[in-house]
């Protein structure tokens, strides 16, 4: 069984992450806290396996962010997730933001209906249902 000490400050954010598994999309959820070792996602009604290796994809002004993760811990409303390497430049870049701008923005991502319209309907969100 996975076990982690958090040593890392939290920082709080409120930005979409898009969540993908096996190379597909499986859903768009909000990070809500961040730090250099991993990240704390607000779902809906979505519960992943502990121990799952995912990709988060993160769009930020000027660059889309690829990290490797594994889920820590899941239940119907948030998921923790550990980066497979820590990201501090990505910690570093919400650090250094603006409080205004650290909030979801529509500049750093697609209309979130056009994009949740893609991705709610994925086979992995359908199955057994």
């Amino acid at each position: 069984m996975y076990q982690k000490i958090r040593s890392r400050y939290r920082f709080p954010v409120a930005t979409h992450v898009e969540l993908w598994f096996n190379d597909r999309p499986l859903f768009i959820c909000l990070g809500r806290n961040l730090s250099v070792e991993g990240m704390l996602l607000e779902v809906t009604d979505t519960i992943l396996p502990i121990g799952d290796q995912i990709m988060l994809q993160l769009h930020t002004e000027n660059r889309v962010w690829s990290i490797p993760s594994k889920v820590v811990h899941s239940n119907a409303n948030c998921m923790g997730i550990m980066f497979l390497e820590p990201q501090s430049e990505l910690y570093r870049f919400y650090v250094d933001l603006e409080p205004d701008l650290r909030s979801v923005n529509e500049r750093y991502f697609p209309a979130r209906d056009k994009v949740w319209t893609r991705y709610r309907r994925c086979p992995a969100m359908t199955q057994g249902k």
